[in-house]
């Protein structure tokens, strides 16, 4: 994989470069013995898939000490959905307030693709839903199609519209990449397993019932 990091020399300079390594460590193991010392390491284009079970108990493990993994996902979620053009129709994944108490089968009532339904079924953070036989077989054909909210739709439904079609660009950006449905739709459930995760800490957590709303809304969950 390619890295960039960031190191300062002894003339106080800042200096940015790549480097081809299999990890983090091994920067850091092959800068070592050239007196570099990075201040900052990142991968620029991380394998989305790689070593899945490996990264699904780093990103737990990262949720627990810090929050600020889905604030950053989020923003990029949105720099994504803006980049692509059609932002006036697309929103990022976020609670929908007004969704009704039968959301799940309200939902798959309004979207012509088993595609569509799944990503509506994983639209809401931290909130799983009963896939069923929902599956991303038939996403290649939903993408040629857009997700329109209807003068009519009600505010939850209009909301769930938006969002799935943001989660279409998403999906579309991946299956450029490369990406299978199949893998995208391991992705996205995975991604959702954590978030409830996440989500049920901070309920079970410390503070007051309102400083866990407050670091819920915060989080997007």
């Amino acid at each position: 994989m390619t890295f960039r990091y960031t190191y300062r020399t002894s003339d106080g300079a800042w200096h940015e470069a790549e480097i081809e390594a299999s990890d983090r460590n091994a920067v850091y193991d092959t800068l070592k013995p050239q007196g570099i010392r990075p201040v900052k390491v990142w991968c620029p284009n991380p394998p989305l898939f790689h070593g899945v079970k490996r990264w699904i108990a780093i990103v737990i493990l990262a949720f627990v000490a810090i929050g600020s993994l889905a604030v950053a996902y989020r923003a990029e979620n949105n720099r994504t959905i803006e980049q692509s053009g059609q932002s006036n129709n697309a929103q990022p994944r976020h609670r929908i307030l007004s969704a009704p108490p039968d959301f799940a089968a309200q939902a798959v009532k309004h979207f012509a693709y088993s595609s569509e339904r799944f990503l509506a079924l994983n639209a809401q953070p931290g909130m799983p839903y009963d896939i069923g036989n929902e599956s991303l077989d038939d996403l290649e054909d939903a993408l040629k199609q857009d997700v329109v909210p209807s003068p009519d739709d009600p505010e939850w439904l209009v909301d769930l519209k938006r969002i799935v079609a943001g989660m279409k660009i998403e999906a579309g950006i991946l299956m450029r990449d490369g990406k299978k449905p199949a893998d995208i739709a391991l992705w996205l459930t995975e991604r959702q397993k954590m978030e409830f995760t996440y989500r049920n800490q901070i309920i079970g957590g410390p503070g007051t019932l309102d400083e866990k709303a407050a670091k819920l809304r915060m989080m997007g969950l």
